[in-house]
């Protein structure tokens, strides 16, 4: 939070938003970025705001560090936090905070196939995962199975193509973004 209050110092403004509609929601963050605001307050006024947070927190914010920022605040606010999908790396995150609901476990691998990139995963028994002892996130990836589905030529074309990286952005690039 000290760094929140920091970063409002700095900035001298904070500008408080509504969001009508959770699709406008990352444009607007990129947006702002580029304009050197990086912070704002998304107001739950409307029915989209929370589903708006979620897209800024997913396309804007990235790493463990920004993830344990995230829960931290949602914690003052007495709002729980559910990480989706990849076990193997939110098993660790939810054991760091104490506001975490659970952690979304796949065990069919025919659905969910990421698993089957690893050298080894999260384990499961008696309806509970079991998370490692060992230091680091232990997330080690199948060599020869990555170098089977690899596809020579590939482009990230949606996050490098028109949008730039921050802060080198321009604002007119921002608007391009998909």
């Amino acid at each position: 939070m000290q760094e929140a209050i920091e970063k409002m110092g700095e900035v001298g403004l904070v500008p408080v938003i509504a969001i009508h509609n959770a699709d406008d929601a990352v444009l607007m963050a990129k947006a702002l970025l580029a304009g050197d605001l990086p912070i704002a307050e998304i107001t739950f006024r409307t029915k989209a705001a929370e589903e708006a947070i979620e897209r800024i927190a997913a396309a804007v914010c990235g790493g463990i560090t920004e993830w344990l920022k995230i829960a931290d605040l949602a914690k003052e606010h007495n709002i729980p936090i559910a990480p989706h999908w990849f076990a193997d790396l939110h098993i660790h995150l939810v054991a760091a905070v104490n506001n975490a609901l659970f952690v979304e476990f796949f065990p069919d691998t025919s659905i969910l196939n990421f698993m089957r990139l690893l050298k080894k995963s999260v384990e499961a028994g008696d309806g509970e995962l079991i998370l490692a002892q060992e230091p680091g996130l232990g997330i080690e990836f199948k060599e020869d199975v990555i170098e089977k589905y690899s596809v020579d030529g590939w482009e990230n074309t949606y996050s490098t193509k028109k949008c730039g990286e921050y802060p080198s952005a321009s604002y007119e690039e921002v608007l391009q973004c998909p």
